[in-house]
C-alpha cells in the first residue's frame, strides 16, 4: 500500500504536466515525431516566456506555418491570435532569423493586443529551434526557451 503511494505521489507532477497540453480542445491528430518538420506543420502557439496561451473561441487561434523556399530561405503565414500574418525568414540547420519589420500583417484592432505584440516581438528574438516531442521549441541567442508551440498537422490538411 505504502508502495502504491509512493509511486502515485512521483507520478502526479508528470501526469499534471502532460494534461496541461494534451488537455487542448482545439487539437486535431498530433502527429508522430518521425512525420514533424519545421516547414509544413501547423505550429499552435501554447506558451510565451513560460506562461500557458490559454484557447479563446472567440478569437483567432495563434499560429504559424512555415514553408522553405530554397537553401537558408522561407516564407511563413500564420495568426497573432488577432490579425494574420505572413513574412520571410532565414536559417540553416536549426538557427531562424526574422527580420520582424517586413512582417505583413492585416490591422484589426482586437481588445487584448498583449499576445500579439509578445508574439512578433518574440520571433524577432528567436536565434533558434528545436523539435521535441511534438512541440517546436524558440530559443534566444542564450539558448533560453522564449515560445512553445504545438505540432496540430500537416499545414496542407489545416483548413
Amino acid at each position: 500500500m505504502l508502495l502504491k503511494k509512493q509511486t502515485l505521489s512521483l507520478l502526479l507532477p508528470f501526469l499534471f504536466s502532460l494534461t496541461l497540453y494534451a488537455n487542448d480542445t482545439n487539437t486535431t491528430d498530433i502527429l508522430s515525431e518521425q512525420n514533424l518538420s519545421f516547414s509544413t506543420t501547423y505550429w499552435k502557439l501554447v506558451d510565451i516566456n513560460e506562461h500557458l496561451i490559454s484557447s479563446d473561441p472567440m478569437k483567432r487561434e495563434a499560429h504559424i506555418v512555415f514553408s522553405v523556399l530554397e537553401e537558408g530561405q522561407g516564407k511563413f503565414k500564420g495568426a497573432t491570435g488577432c490579425n494574420e500574418m505572413l513574412g520571410k525568414y532565414s536559417g540553416k540547420d536549426n538557427t531562424l532569423n526574422i527580420d520582424t519589420k517586413h512582417i505583413a500583417m492585416t490591422r484589426m484592432a482586437c481588445p487584448d493586443m498583449a499576445l500579439e505584440t509578445d508574439f512578433i516581438r518574440l520571433l524577432g528574438e528567436t536565434a533558434f529551434w528545436k523539435i521535441n516531442a511534438g512541440y517546436l521549441s524558440f530559443k534566444d541567442s542564450n539558448g533560453s526557451v522564449i515560445m512553445l508551440l504545438k505540432a496540430i498537422e500537416k499545414a496542407k490538411n489545416k483548413k
